[in-house]
């Protein structure tokens, strides 16, 4: 953790001779020894001082493989809670929960207490895996109520947890992941990279080959952005293979691509509002409805191409987009090659749903562009 020694030798002389009172100079702090017990003091010592930052080693490797205590309802840890404001600084270092037989299951970290907020930058974090009978969330960060993550420049991987295979952050908590990568992560219920009740951020960041029930990399019930990101090859059992959203969710800038699903390959959306904008969903694949959106509530689609969608089950409709439920409005976006096994390999839209074709072109879509026949105005079978 770094200090701030006190100011001597030729300073403190030259501060005393101009009849100055001596001042702290900040020194550069070495890293913490390539030790899980360090690891543990460090984080320690700056929950007791308030905060502070934490140099990890150079390319270390920290394995934990205890339980630190106390074990409090949100499940087992193998750091100290994060209970003030503390940034962990790596240089290609990990930070990983050991894969020996009879290591204990826990998660990595968890942020808490009353003022907790937690920085990672450079880090790797994997294996993390707090239960044996996923009923506990995030297999690598927990983040509660009202605490605040960031992730910067790290990959987080190879964590399991019930929500949030490697990252799950609660009601009113704030979480940014930028620059990042997230793969091999997997949640028995939602959100198989990421988990979020809360006020989240996902830009410049790749999420890969995570799986879960709902939402593969992303599940979100509260406010989410991914913006200038990859959403690729993630798989969700029943909904949203690439991202599944019941609350305010923006897609901009991003590419969400061959994705898999029971329904929603790409994107799932059961309620709120969801936008997509300058995005590219394609590639996609669904049993049933939606291998590219599955919409249930308001959807903006905005200058982005739904294209190479598929639903493969037998009678499946919407390849591209299935208008489940509530308006789905299509601003100057392409909806091409997307293919349905019984109609509509394009757009289908519901009974009481409307879909909106705005200076849009859905074209060359298998085995016809919309259904039923003339329910969405502009589209052209």
């Amino acid at each position: 953790m770094r200090l701030a020694p006190q100011a001597g030798g030729v300073l403190a002389a030259v501060a005393l001779a101009l009849g100055l009172a001596a001042v702290p100079v900040p020194a550069h702090a070495a890293p913490i020894n390539c030790d899980e017990a360090a690891l543990v003091a460090a984080i320690d010592a700056a929950n007791l001082a308030g905060g502070g930052t934490i140099d990890l080693a150079a390319n270390c490797v920290y394995t934990l493989d205890t339980v630190v205590p106390p074990v409090g309802g949100t499940g087992p840890n193998g750091l100290p809670v994060i209970g003030e404001n503390i940034t962990v600084n790596g240089s290609n270092s990990v930070i990983e929960r050991s894969t020996a037989p009879g290591t204990p299951k826990f998660r990595i970290f968890e942020v808490g207490g009353t003022d907790g907020a937690l920085t990672l930058n450079g880090v790797v974090l994997r294996n993390g895996n707090p239960t044996d009978l996923g009923s506990e969330d995030g297999g690598a960060i927990l983040v509660n109520s009202g605490r605040v993550l960031a992730v910067g420049n790290s990959v987080v991987s190879g964590n399991t947890a019930q929500e949030g295979g490697a990252i799950a952050s609660y009601s009113g908590s704030s979480t940014t992941i930028s620059s990042s990568r997230l793969h091999g992560n997997a949640a028995f219920f939602g959100g198989g990279a990421f988990y979020t009740v809360g006020d989240s951020t996902i830009r410049s960041t790749t999420l890969w080959d995570n799986e879960a029930n709902h939402g593969g990399a992303v599940h979100s019930l509260g406010t989410l952005l991914v913006q200038s990101s990859i959403v690729r090859s993630n798989s969700a059992l029943e909904a949203g293979g690439g991202v599944y959203t019941a609350g305010t969710g923006t897609i901009r800038g991003s590419s969400v691509r061959n994705n898999t699903a029971g329904a929603g390959g790409g994107l799932f959306h059961l309620v709120g509002s969801l936008t997509v904008n300058t995005s590219d969903i394609g590639g996609n694949t669904a049993d049933q409805e939606g291998g590219g959106v599955r919409n249930g509530d308001t959807l903006s689609i905005n200058s982005s191409t739904l294209s190479a969608n598929k639903v493969t089950g037998s009678g499946s409709q919407g390849g591209g987009l299935y208008n489940h439920a509530g308006t789905a409005t299509l601003t100057r976006s392409v909806v091409v090659s997307n293919s349905a096994v019984l109609e509509a390999g394009g757009v289908y839209e519901n009974a009481g749903s409307t879909v909106s074709l705005v200076s849009s072109l859905v074209a060359g879509n298998a085995p016809n562009n919309c259904r039923p026949p003339g329910s969405v105005p502009g589209c052209i079978n």
